[in-house]
């Protein structure tokens, strides 16, 4: 192709000296004057066309890598003002020479620059077109929780090339029958360039697919990314295999839920290191939806230093020794509170907010038992993306025999995620709570839980209490209720040990809608716990001979409320007042005239 435009450039030059000689006979008066000779005319054309045609090939052959256009032309307008100037005259040599100069640098330097700069950019490693190992797949989230799977699943590429890339026509599969090639609908490039990332995902809305900026969207019909194991191949259109990797579902690879796995940014970026599972982790870096992940950006190191902290800096993400996720932790001289056949749950001895977490004992074998000093070592997670928890590599006792004294809380801290997240894996006590509700997912949905008070959720995850004395039914009442605060299924939950973690019981009868307290001088309240449909009304009728003010009280702290839900004033001698209850509580009470006099109105679900 390069020849034959360079012929049309010769035979363009050929033309212009067939003008020549017939500028050069025109301009003659005698044939024995040098400038007007038809003859010489006649040899100007045949010696600028053997010359010029010669010349031309010779130079641009010579010259077509060195010298484009210019050098070209002024190689060629050397011979044709030698030959003109000899046969026609220096004044038509000139003007001539100007033509063919002005033609060869715009003809032949334009078609030589088109070629050689084809040429150059092939030869200099431009082919858009990638080969195997200048992509590498560095990040992949095929389970992510703040989203369906069909709406957040993608990975991402690098370019490890020194080139802009091409991929359209790349071709995205697995091992088995998913595959999608990589197409522009408008058929306008799609590039990568070089040492930056590329996202490619099932869907581009950031609003639905968990916070995540996509470069490309391709259909999961065509691509399903597996959330155990699975492969993503990249081919060119010639078929060459740019990179694969083939993770395992969690045997040499990462397995995360709500995270992306990343490939470690200490690793070398190649696409042949980035097949060994060990050198991936999950990610840590937060994504604006709730997930982790470092999408379109530079992964993080996944080796970290081992983090000796407290509990407290574990469960407190404001505090300044908080690790990362995934990081290697030492916590030392903590208590067993709890023990399950998979997990353990431990405390800080000084209690109170944030004191204890969980620990997955899954991988590791102890004999870890209520009481221990133990010292936890273990990598920091968030089970399910929403509880703190340490996945343990060792657990070694010290002692036994130590007590953790529960923290008596009220129910109404539930009520608020913020604060009731604070008694997460905290060992804690509710003083006097009665059952509003003794199975609140349904008859048909019994996982063997109960509420009490309208807000806490206990759960027989360590204790079957359903096969037990203490089996709750609506309206019992318990002197306390003791257990390890834990979150599960979008619910905080009390999970009690064993019998002693119930109370003093006491089995109330219900009223139904409604319900009459009387208030004597001799037998106090009667009956002192009441228990009422929802939207139920109690009736307290005062048979003393002084004021009362029936008010709300702390059974924590055993004071009256600030702020009290219920404040009823009964005169002396057979004053009366009612209340109707609408949401489903259990309220203490007592007399700020006689606070000796306690009570406590129960309002069913």
């Amino acid at each position: 192709m390069k020849m034959l435009e360079r012929h049309k450039t010769t035979r363009k030059l050929l033309a212009i000296f067939a003008v020549v000689a017939l500028v050069g006979a025109s301009a003659c008066g005698d044939d024995d004057e040098p400038g007007n000779n038809t003859n010489n005319a006649a040899d100007v054309g045949v010696d600028a066309d053997e010359d010029a045609g010669e010349d031309v090939g010779e130079d641009v052959g010579e010259d077509v890598g060195e010298d484009v256009g210019e050098d070209v032309a002024e190689d060629v307008t050397e011979d044709v003002e030698e030959d003109v100037t000899e046969d026609v005259g220096e004044d038509v040599a000139e003007d001539v020479v100007e033509d063919v100069e002005d033609d060869v640098t715009e003809d032949v330097g334009q078609d030589v620059e088109e070629d050689v700069e084809q040429d150059v950019e092939t030869d200099a490693g431009g082919d858009p077109t990638p080969g195997a190992g200048d992509l590498v797949i560095t990040e992949v989230m095929q389970n992510p929780s703040a989203v369906n799977d069909s709406d957040g699943e993608y990975f991402e590429i690098y370019n490890a090339s020194s080139r802009t890339l091409e991929l359209n026509g790349v071709v995205i599969s697995d091992a088995g029958a998913d595959s999608h090639t990589i197409t522009d609908p408008n058929s306008d490039p799609i590039e990568i360039a070089p040492d930056t990332y590329f996202v490619l995902g099932v869907n581009g809305d950031t609003a639905t697919n968990g916070g995540v900026t996509v470069d490309y969207v391709y259909p999961q019909s065509e691509l399903n990314l597996s959330n155990s194991d699975d492969e993503i191949i990249l081919t060119n259109d010639a078929g060459t295999e740019i990179d694969r990797i083939e993770y395992d579902g969690g045997t040499d690879w990462p397995d995360p839920s709500g995270a992306s796995m990343q490939y470690g940014a200490e690793f070398t970026l190649a696409a042949t290191d980035n097949d060994d599972g060990t050198k991936w982790c999950v990610s840590r870096d937060a994504l604006s939806g709730g997930d982790t992940g470092t999408p379109g950006a530079a992964n993080v190191d996944c080796t970290l230093p081992t983090a000796t902290i407290s509990i407290y800096d574990l469960q407190d993400p404001s505090s300044a020794n908080h690790p990362q996720l995934g990081q290697p932790l030492d916590i030392n001289g903590v208590v067993v509170t709890a023990v399950s056949s998979d997990t353990i749950w431990v405390q800080d001895p000084t209690g109170g907010e944030r004191s204890g977490v969980a620990v997955d004992i899954t991988n590791v074998t102890t004999t870890a038992a209520v009481g221990d000093n133990v010292d936890v070592e273990g990598t920091y997670a968030e089970a399910f993306g929403e509880v703190t928890t340490i996945e343990a590599t060792s657990i070694a006792s010290s002692s036994a025999g130590a007590t953790i004294t529960p923290d008596v809380i009220n129910a109404d801290i539930l009520a608020d995620p913020a604060t009731a997240e604070a008694w997460e894996g905290v060992l804690v006590t509710f003083a006097e709570p009665a059952v509003t509700n003794e199975n609140p997912d349904a008859a048909n949905n019994d996982f063997g839980e109960f509420r009490v008070d309208g807000a806490v959720r206990v759960d027989d995850a360590l204790f079957d209490y359903d096969t037990n004395a203490t089996n709750p039914t609506n309206c019992d009442t318990f002197s306390t209720l003791t257990g390890v605060m834990h979150y599960s299924f979008g619910n905080f939950k009390l999970l009690p040990r064993d019998a002693a973690d119930f109370g003093t019981p006491n089995a109330v009868t219900s009223s139904g809608a409604s319900a009459a307290v009387s208030i004597s001088a001799g037998t106090g309240l009667t009956p002192a716990d009441i228990c009422v449909d929802n939207g139920g009304t109690v009736t307290w009728t005062n048979g003393t001979t002084s004021p009362q003010t029936v008010t709300e009280r702390d059974p924590v702290t055993d004071t009256v409320v600030s702020a009290p839900g219920i404040d009823l004033q009964l005169t002396a001698t057979a004053g009366q007042a009612s209340e109707t209850f609408s949401t489903s509580e259990t309220l203490h009470y007592t007399s700020s005239n006689d606070t000796s006099l306690l009570g406590r109105v129960i309002v069913l679900e």
